[in-house]
């Protein structure tokens, strides 16, 4: 996906995307270590239960 688009004083317009955008929907734009963090926190917080619970040598296929 990508999206192009100028900042305007404080406004910011949207010059060109490559998929569909609905009027009057709200984007949040990340820059790229954000998204490195996020994926890295995501990660931590799903293994987080297990450590909670102190079998993280446990097979994740017999929790699902």
């Amino acid at each position: 996906m990508s999206i192009t688009i100028l900042r305007e004083g404080d406004a910011v317009r949207l010059l060109r995307s490559d998929i569909q955008i609905p009027e009057g929907e709200p984007i949040i734009l990340f820059t790229k270590e954000e998204i490195i963090q996020q994926v890295k926190d995501g990660w931590v917080n799903l293994q987080m239960p297990s450590f909670v619970r102190d079998d993280e040598d446990e097979n994740g296929e017999e929790l699902f």
